[in-house]
Formats: structure tokens, C-alpha cells, sequence
């Protein structure tokens, strides 16, 4: 009886899960690709937690076979995360927390586990700190990229550290991370050149989200006629409209 009161919450919160995400991912329309690649999936995060509090009673039904897709799952995301970063050194610093992890799973003393479980996230937290503090601008630089070309200009933004800044067709989140004095603001208008010169900030061209090598190019030229190009790779190019350093 408890089972068919719990499976017969549980349908109606899948069910209104499944409602929510749907206007969510309309909803949501930024210049890229979004929840319909499960780029984003962090704005379905209130659907997601619905769901899977309305499945427990199913997936409790069949803990096996959730318990090994979950572990292969588990595993294809891992295997692909390590497929990215395989170029970073501190990359391959994982194992030892994989280690600890183990012996924590392995060992059968239900006290001796739980601290060992402890330490081991603690482990793991404490790495992400340091992966999270290692380098931020090269991330950032192989994140920009057009044509098979990355960028130096975060590199060059941890340097220089401007005052003010107004980019087009990049993710000002970043630059706020690399260099969180900056105030950036987007573009708002169809004339990067004067919302830059308004803003009295430099004028930041890349390439992020993509568009086409036309598109990319008519930007730049567009960008180079109202002011001095003071960084320039390729990928990103950095204008100062007259009057603004």
C-alpha cells in the first residue's frame, strides 16, 4: 500500500518535472546553444530536483540496473571531461583522490568509512580549489577560439586589468573573473564603436559564441575604424576609442 501511494506521487512529479523544463528551455534564449544541448542544464537544476525526488520510489524498484547505468554514466563523464583538460599537467593530479575514494568504499567498518568518506571529500574539495586557483587565464584563452586559433587575451586582460570595458560576442562573466575591478557591460545597441565611446570603456571583439568567418571579419574592420587596435591575435582584438586608455 505504501509503495502505490509513493509511485502514485512520484508520476505526477515526473509528470510536472517534465512540464517545467519544457517552458524552461524556450524560455531561455541567449546567442548559443542552451538547454537543447544540455550546455546549460544549471537552469533546469528546479526541474531536475523535481524529478528525481518523484523517482526515488521507481528507481528504489530497480536499484541495480539504476546502480550500474549511473556507474557507467559516471564514467563516459569522466572519461570525457579528462578527454578536454588532457593538455593540463594538474589534470592527471586526480588519482590520488580516486585512491582515497576507493579505500573509503572498500573498507568495511561502518565508522572507519564514514570518516574516510569525509576525508576524501574534503580531499576532493580542497582539490578543486586548487584546480580552480591553477592558471584561470589559460582556461579562459582555450575556451576563445575561432578557426582553430586560441587566444592570449586573457593573459593580457590579467596584465593590463583596464578600467572599463565593452565586449561583443564574448562572455563577460569571464572577463569580470580574470580581472574583477573591470566594469563590463555587453553591447547594447548595433554600434559596439559608441556604446564603447559612451561607456568610455575599451571595445573587446571575439568570437564566443561562434558566427561565420564573414561576420567575424566585418566586425573587426567595423571595430578598427573607431579607434586604436592596442591588442590584437586573431581571435580577440581590443579597440580604445578616442579619449579612452
Amino acid at each position: 500500500m505504501r509503495d502505490a501511494i509513493a509511485i502514485g506521487v512520484a508520476i505526477p512529479l515526473v509528470l510536472a518535472a517534465v512540464g517545467l523544463l519544457y517552458p524552461i528551455a524556450c524560455v531561455v534564449v541567449l546567442a548559443g546553444p542552451q538547454l537543447a544541448t544540455g550546455a546549460s542544464l544549471r537552469f533546469a537544476i528546479p526541474s531536475l530536483v523535481l524529478g528525481l525526488v518523484g523517482a526515488i520510489p521507481l528507481l528504489r524498484r530497480a536499484e541495480n540496473v539504476v546502480t550500474i547505468v549511473c556507474l557507467a554514466l559516471a564514467a563516459y563523464q569522466v572519461s570525457h571531461v579528462v578527454a578536454i583538460f588532457d593538455a593540463d599537467t594538474i589534470t592527471y593530479g586526480w588519482p590520488w583522490v580516486a585512491a582515497l575514494l576507493g579505500v573509503a568504499i572498500v573498507v568495511d567498518v561502518v565508522r572507519t568509512r564514514g570518516v574516510l568518506t569525509g576525508l576524501a571529500a574534503l580531499a576532493l574539495i580542497a582539490y578543486g580549489v586548487v584546480l580552480a586557483d591553477s592558471h584561470p587565464a589559460d582556461y579562459y584563452d582555450d575556451g576563445l577560439m575561432h578557426d582553430g586559433h586560441t587566444s592570449h587575451f586573457f593573459a593580457w586582460l590579467a596584465k593590463e586589468r583596464p578600467s572599463a570595458v565593452v565586449g561583443d560576442h564574448i562572455l563577460l562573466g569571464s572577463i569580470a573573473v580574470i580581472s574583477p575591478e573591470t566594469r563590463v557591460q555587453n553591447t547594447v545597441s548595433a554600434d559596439p564603436c559608441a556604446d564603447a565611446e559612451r561607456a568610455s570603456a575599451l571595445l573587446v571583439i571575439a568570437d564566443n559564441p561562434t558566427t561565420t568567418d564573414a561576420a567575424f571579419e566585418a566586425r573587426r574592420s567595423s571595430a578598427r575604424a573607431c579607434g586604436k587596435a592596442i591588442y590584437d591575435d586573431g581571435v580577440a582584438l581590443v579597440i580604445a576609442p578616442p579619449g579612452v586608455r
